[in-house]
Order: structure tokens, then sequence, then C-alpha cells
């Protein structure tokens, strides 16, 4: 939270916790170490201003809350973990449809459509079979006509796959890779 605080004064800093009593400890660490940083003004303004920490029993929740404070309806994408892989968050395909019939609790939340990354392809055109079976959900959860759900986004594709994942439908790729280069993993020499 601080790291993103001292940014600047209008910095956003959010944690979404099931958890009360980590709740007030991460709260009193805050204004336990704000004082020693030394953009310390800064990072006060942000949480002061932006700061937020909302205990919530999911994240949906926890988005349903804020939304209803700010008297908004916040659109979302939905995740789907489509390759299973215990390293990557999102819904599993077989759960999702329990999701969406939970939507009527959500009354500020608006379904756009769903995200998946697909496990890392060896060979062009591995994940095609992937970006299909998310392209298929997303026609499958449209004829249902759920009241807050509206298949318009398909976020699906990567530097190295945006192709099939175009070829099977996505409506929005993320190819920073591709712009900005590969990420630097390696910690800076001290």
């Amino acid at each position: 939270l601080l790291s993103q605080a001292e940014h600047d004064k209008l910095a956003s800093a959010v944690l979404v916790t099931d958890s009360g009593e980590l709740a007030v400890a991460v709260q009193a660490e805050l204004e336990r170490q704000i004082p020693l940083l030394e953009r310390a003004e800064i990072a006060r303004a942000s949480i002061d201003n932006n700061g937020k920490i909302i205990v919530a029993d999911n994240l949906m929740q926890a988005i349903e809350k804020e939304a209803a404070k700010q008297g908004i309806t916040q659109n979302i994408l939905l995740e789907i973990n489509i390759g299973g892989e215990e390293s990557k968050s999102g819904f599993r395909a077989d759960e999702i449809w329990e999701v969406l019939e939970d939507l009527h609790n959500f009354p500020h939340l608006r379904v756009r459509g769903l995200m998946a990354i697909p496990p890392v392809s060896r060979e062009p055109g591995d994940n095609l079979k992937f970006f299909k079976e998310i392209s298929q959900l997303s026609v499958d959860i449209q004829r249902k006509k759920y009241d807050n759900v509206a298949m318009e986004c398909l976020s699906m594709g990567m530097s190295d796959d945006f192709t099939d994942a175009i070829r099977a439908g996505s409506t929005m790729i993320r190819v920073g890779t591709a712009i900005f280069g590969a990420r630097n993993y390696a910690k800076p020499h001290q």
C-alpha cells in the first residue's frame, strides 16, 4: 500500500481482505510506517484521501460495496482460468454458472465480458483450443440473457498468441511485451 501511496497524493492504495483482524493490523502498520517515509507527506495525503481497506467475503462483494458507496454501477470482466493452472487465478469454466446466477445479489456490478490467460504456449497455435473454448463460453453465457451481463468484451491473447486469440473472437488483446519488451525480473544491484 505504501509503495503505491508514495507516488503522489492522488494515488489510490486499496487492500481487499476477508480478515477483519488483518485489516486492523495493516491500518496500525500504516500508521507506524508512514512517518518514517522520505515522502511521508505524500503517502499520508494519498492514504487519507484515496486509501481504502475493504473487508469482504470476496472480491466481488468488495467491488459491490465500493460501487454502492459511490452510487455507480461498476463494469467488470470475469477471469476464467481456462488452463486450470494453479499459478493463475480466475473462475473455473464449470463454476462460472453459479457466479452468474448469484449476480442478482450484486446490483452495482455489470459483467461486460470474460478475460483469460491460457497456459504458456510452446508452438504457434497451441492456445487456439483454449481461446475457442472461452469464446464458446462467452456465446453460451450471452444466450442465457442474464439481467446484468453483456458479453461485449472477450479479453484474451497476449504478445505471443494474439493472432490465434483474434481468430477465436477476442475483442481485446494485451500486447505490452510486444510494445515495451520483456519484463526484467532481476533485482537491481544495491
